[in-house]
């Protein structure tokens, strides 16, 4: 499995270090309009949760993406820490082996472990313990899933909390959770103390439908979106691709924002860390708003 190098060529890439993606500031040289895109979440691993349900169907996603310019993957199976499963080192174990496969096909796409993580009231306890898998297994940020029913109340100060330890919260989808339809200012609050939010191409795109799209679209204008990701589900249905988001985002910052959505702000979750895996480095975190 390899990443393009910046600016060309190509080496090795495991799930280890740093990716050699090919860098924006390279892109156009040869006259061409292509972007290249990191997927900070989609459900590509087989058989885990509700997405891809076999290897062959992992592929087909994988092809997708290929095609549609992403270079590198971080795999979110949906995971439940009150039932205790996915475990990450069946995760990490999984991604490997998909790796492994995309390798066989001959398909340059990376895949990276990480998790969707349902919320709880003892996430803070699960981080600590170690029982949660952050994004491309860096140590550094959780993407949470809020409910889509009803905003806990005790989700700030849990948020701050994680903060504490030195983690960075990312909301996946905040525009489809119940706290958007409920008081869109439940997630703008979040988001002012230290959450970093993702958005679905699909939301942005209108496939969600109009107060879904309206939702994206006043966030994006407050700027305080920082990934677009696919949420990808299938071959078919929900697959991983988000390019087609880029038309949306012509006059909510047009093509230098795609690009800082969908591939610099992702990049940067890839860049190894000195924590390494579920280690929250204290001394060094940045205290949150309270």
């Amino acid at each position: 499995m390899s990443l393009r190098t910046p600016c060309g060529g190509a080496r090795a890439a495991r799930t280890g270090g740093a990716p050699p993606i090919r860098h924006p500031a390279c892109l156009g040289a040869d006259g061409s309009d292509d972007f290249h895109m990191i997927d900070i979440h989609c459900h590509i691993l087989p058989g885990i949760d509700d997405g891809s349900p076999d290897l062959q169907t992992t592929i087909k996603m994988a092809r997708a993406a290929e095609a549609d310019g992403i270079e590198a993957i971080i795999a979110t199976p949906h995971a439940n820490l009150t039932r205790g499963r996915p475990t990450p080192d069946a995760i990490r174990d999984l991604t490997a082996q998909v790796n492994e496969a995309l390798s066989r096909e001959g398909i340059n796409v990376t895949v990276f472990p990480g998790a969707e993580i349902a919320l709880s009231d003892d996430l803070q306890q699960q981080i600590e313990a170690g029982s949660v898998l952050t994004l491309a297994d860096r140590g550094t940020h959780v993407l949470i899933e809020l409910p889509f029913t009803g905003f806990p109340t005790f989700v700030p100060s849990l948020f701050f909390n994680i903060q504490l330890l030195g983690f960075t919260p990312i909301i996946a989808h905040p525009e489809r959770s119940a706290a958007a339809r409920i008081d869109l200012e439940l997630v703008i609050g979040l988001a002012h103390r230290g959450a970093q939010l993702q958005i679905n191409a699909e939301s942005i795109a209108g496939r969600e439908g109009r107060a879904i799209r309206k939702i994206t679209q006043t966030l994006m204008r407050k700027d305080l979106v920082h990934y677009i990701a696919s949420d990808g589900h299938g071959a078919r249905h929900r697959p991983p691709r988000m390019g087609y988001a880029r038309k949306s985002l012509r006059r909510l910052g047009g093509d230098h924002k795609f690009a800082e959505l969908t591939f610099h702000n992702p990049y940067a979750l890839l860049r190894p860390t000195e924590r390494g895996r579920l280690t929250a480095d204290k001394s060094s975190a940045q205290s949150p708003r309270p």
